[in-house]
């Protein structure tokens, strides 16, 4: 079984490269108070997440940023981004499975927009 895991990997790893040639777009990540770094994603404004219960489906959209490199050391939610010619801040990291984070987005009317007191008053 171990062959067909690292073979899985590497072309897992393969097809996120190929989907970052194609689809990344810079995005302007600024960890804390560091200063910003540029790193490539896949920006996708209305993803979808279906959850399926007992009782039936949820779906909801957000905005996130697939990202198959390293992020900035120090990144965590209430980070700020900058894509698509919006800032955003960061509402949650979650990691893909396969070497990559999936970082869920919260729209920021105003740049300098700080996040909220409260962490758990992100939409969802």
């Amino acid at each position: 079984m171990t062959g067909l895991t690292s073979r899985f990997a590497r072309l897992s790893a393969t097809a996120a490269c190929a989907v970052d040639r194609a689809m990344a777009e810079p995005a302007r990540y600024c960890a804390g108070d560091a200063d910003a770094v540029t790193l490539p994603g896949v920006f996708h404004e209305a993803y979808a997440e279906i959850d399926v219960a007992e009782r039936g489906a949820v779906a909801a959209t957000r905005p996130v940023l697939f990202v198959h490199g390293p992020l900035p050391e120090g990144a965590a939610p209430g980070d700020r981004v900058e894509v698509a010619g919006r800032a955003w801040r960061v509402a949650g990291i979650r990691p893909d499975g396969h070497g990559g984070r999936r970082l869920d987005l919260h729209r920021l009317d105003d740049p300098t927009q700080g996040p909220p007191a409260d962490p758990g008053a992100w939409p969802v």
